[in-house]
């Protein structure tokens, strides 16, 4: 979510600056062998690059980026000061049922038969199952550290559109160029600031129209993390 006062800002970090910090305290006196913390790719601060990698500086300057690099900061201060085995996943769009965000917005779109796409959108996407994340947190087993999670293939936007437009049995019929889509989008950020809700904003056609995509080569070649295709199991998950 885009915070829209300083109060929803400061959510962000009472959740996952204050909320990690009292989670650690109440672990003091029994501490736990390992400790598992979800991440987000949002800490490295960039709209658009290919393969970034764990050694990309942490410049995210959102809300939510700042309290998740806070909160990893914390969490690898307090498992070297009693030997605790960590894992910081930083995660991409992740897929499994009801999505939440943007996959979750367009999916409903794509489903109402209203879904415009973009004419040569050929922007990729790191994404990852939540059942591979959720099944590697079960089998992980040391060393600590911090890695990208991604399903490795970096879909296209257009194939994500086409895999969910058969998913839901819809046909995509409309595609316009960018620029009448970049007004709307305009026009929903306005309407936004204002308070009323409009499927598509500046910041959401940025991250549909931009490649973005994450190297998780350090967690394949250290925890041999071998994760799933997203779009050969959409079907299953998003049902």
């Amino acid at each position: 979510m885009i915070p829209k006062s300083s109060k929803e800002e400061q959510a962000f970090f009472d959740v996952n600056v204050r909320g990690t910090e009292n989670l650690l305290l109440a672990l003091k006196p029994h501490p736990p062998k390992q400790f598992v913390f979800i991440s987000s790719v949002a800490v490295y601060g960039v709209d658009q690059g290919e393969s970034i990698d764990e050694g990309c500086p942490l410049h995210g300057k959102t809300p939510y980026a700042q309290s998740k690099i806070q909160a990893e900061a914390l969490v690898q201060d307090f498992c070297a000061k009693y030997g605790i085995a960590y894992l910081i996943l930083r995660l991409p769009l992740i897929v499994g049922p009801n999505p939440p965000g943007n996959l979750g917005a367009i999916s409903k779109m794509i489903q109402s038969g209203h879904y415009i796409r973009i004419r040569n959108n050929h922007a990729q996407k790191s994404m990852v199952l939540g059942e591979d994340v959720a099944q590697f947190i079960q089998q992980w087993n040391g060393p600590s550290g911090i890695y990208n999670l991604t399903d490795g293939v970096h879909p296209r936007f257009s194939d994500l559109e086409q895999a969910l437009a058969r998913l839901h049995h819809q046909k995509l019929k409309w595609t316009l160029p960018q620029w009448p889509i970049q007004l709307a989008a305009s026009f929903g950020s306005g309407l936004r600031k204002l308070g009323l809700p409009f499927p598509l904003t500046t910041d959401r056609l940025q991250k549909m129209t931009a490649t973005l995509t994450f190297s998780d080569t350090k967690a394949r070649q250290e925890l041999g993390w071998r994760p799933r295709p997203v779009l050969s199991h959409l079907h299953e998950l998003l049902r």
